[in-house]
């Protein structure tokens, strides 16, 4: 019996193992695998994520590197480019990622972060806001306003209080 993954975007049958969909690039690590029905059609091979428990940084090697921000408690899975900015979501937001409404929301800022890719390593940089700066937090040591921290597969990344998994796809 063969086992699959199916994309809940686009439907693709994908391997077992698969941490991502690679006809859209939508998160799998969620999704539990279920027996085939049909015959193999074209399954998409897996995709690994680095461990949890890595000593550094792991850099993402080819193709375009991505980041996933995972939120256990909404289910939400966001995906993320270099230099991409996270916000509240709002009519004046011009943040890339915009956050809805959620328990805590309230304190995230606009443009709260920014997810930096550089030199093979990915960092979060808290963005300098005008007046008071609530905290972006990396396994709750606080990031400083304008300051970067570097992130880890399966770190913790707090917006105020709203958390978030980081998973890094290689």
């Amino acid at each position: 019996m063969r086992y699959v993954k199916v994309c809940p975007r686009c439907g693709a049958e994908n391997d077992e193992m698969a941490e991502i969909c690679l006809r859209d690039g939508e998160f799998l690590g969620m999704v539990p695998a279920t027996a085939a029905v049909a015959a193999p059609v074209a399954a998409v091979p897996a995709v690994a994520v680095e461990s949890a428990v890595a000593e550094e940084p792991a850099p993402v090697q080819g193709g375009d590197p991505v980041l996933y921000l995972e939120n256990g408690a909404t289910g939400e899975c966001h995906l993320l480019r270099p230099g991409w900015v996270v916000g509240q979501e709002h009519p004046d937001s011009t943040a890339e990622v915009q956050l809805g409404e959620r328990p805590g929301i309230q304190y995230v800022h606009r443009r709260h972060c920014r997810l930096v890719y550089d030199d093979g390593l990915w960092e979060v940089e808290a963005l300098q806001q005008q007046d008071y700066t609530n905290p972006t937090l990396v396994n709750r040591r606080r990031v400083p306003a304008g300051g970067r921290m570097a992130l880890r597969n399966g770190d913790t990344l707090a917006l105020s209080g709203v958390q978030f998994t980081v998973r890094m796809v290689t």
